[in-house]
């Protein structure tokens, strides 16, 4: 997928994510990565709630109540904004040029354009195997960073705002079980309810192990697809 915000143009609609759109009285939302269960879940939700804006506190909710991994495109008159997934899974990038601004969730989108290396964001990857924060590659491309909501207009980033906090509330190791416990929980019920045959990859670590315990508490075992892998090199 590419969008210039110049012409608010999607000149490559072939996203390497699902995705889908809503179209609103005063925008246009493009939801990015999950499947089609996910998408027609936030649809519903989106259209109980008739108008409005995505505001932090909206945004948070929606995670919550939707946990899944997914991204936000809102197309507006004046202002295109993007709202990145918690952890980062899905990749959105934006390139700043000289006549134009672009959002594409490919790198190979691009190609034509004229960049040039970040020779120390290079150095990162090769020592750690990934580029830091909003850093690429490339200097004139940076990546949407988690836990955000960022609004651009034709001429690139004007604004970005946090919707959630982590560490805001030191709580004991006891707390952080239950809380991480719950977490867990509320996605397995969510997963229950709306997946006939959830699907499970085992690696042989505690989390995985963990997650199988809580299914098997959960009675979910029996309709579940499980496989193994091995993590080769750690």
């Amino acid at each position: 997928m590419r969008l210039d915000l110049a012409s608010k143009n999607d000149s490559s609609v072939n996203s390497i994510y699902f995705t889908s759109k809503i179209i609103m009285p005063a925008s246009e939302v493009i939801i990015i990565g999950a499947d089609a269960i996910v998408h027609s879940l936030i649809k519903e939700k989106i259209e109980l709630l008739g108008s409005f804006s995505f505001t932090p506190k909206l945004v948070e909710m929606l995670y919550r109540d939707i946990p899944a991994q997914y991204a936000f495109i809102i197309i507006e008159k004046e202002h295109i904004s993007v709202i990145s997934d918690p952890y980062g899974i899905i990749k959105i990038y934006y390139y700043i040029g000289d006549d134009n601004v672009v959002l594409t969730d490919s790198l190979k989108e691009l190609e034509a354009e004229n960049l040039s290396l970040d020779s120390n964001a290079l150095k990162y990857y090769f020592v750690t195997g990934y580029t830091p924060s909003k850093h690429t590659f490339f200097e004139q491309v940076h990546k949407v960073e988690p836990f955000t909501i960022n609004i651009f207009d034709k001429k690139g980033l004007i604004e970005t705002h946090t919707y959630g906090q982590f560490g805001t509330k030191a709580i004991s190791g006891n707390e952080f079980l239950d809380r991480f416990q719950q977490a867990l929980s509320k996605v397995l019920d969510f997963t229950k309810k709306h997946y006939e045959s959830p699907e499970m990859a085992l690696s042989g670590g505690i989390d995985s192990s963990f997650l199988l315990m809580l299914m098997s508490n959960k009675k979910m075992i029996k309709d579940s697809k499980l496989s193994a892998f091995r993590m080769k090199g750690l």
